[in-house]
């Protein structure tokens, strides 16, 4: 009798603390942090989970999640944080 073999599934974190099998959605919620980060400041992520580690002038700098997350909040909704274009 020959054993079966069970597929694996991959778990991916999100960032707050759950799992998806899913690699879009598991793409989609950490770009949804970083991206209005990256977007203002010019940088690039080079990895992410737990913190956000990112690229800026070759030089790299990691941050914790919830810290960018903040940040990206105001960037968005940049009433309390003026944007660096607005004049």
């Amino acid at each position: 009798m020959k054993n079966k073999k069970t597929k694996e599934v991959r778990q991916f974190n999100l960032p707050d603390g759950t799992q998806t099998t899913s690699v879009k959605k598991h793409v989609k919620e950490w770009e949804s942090i970083y991206k209005p980060f990256c977007d203002y400041f010019g940088c690039r992520v080079v990895g992410y989970d737990p913190g956000i580690l990112f690229s800026y002038n070759n030089q790299s700098f990691e941050m914790p999640t919830i810290i960018v997350r903040e940040i990206s909040e105001m960037i968005k909704n940049h009433k309390e944080y003026p944007l660096r274009n607005d004049k």
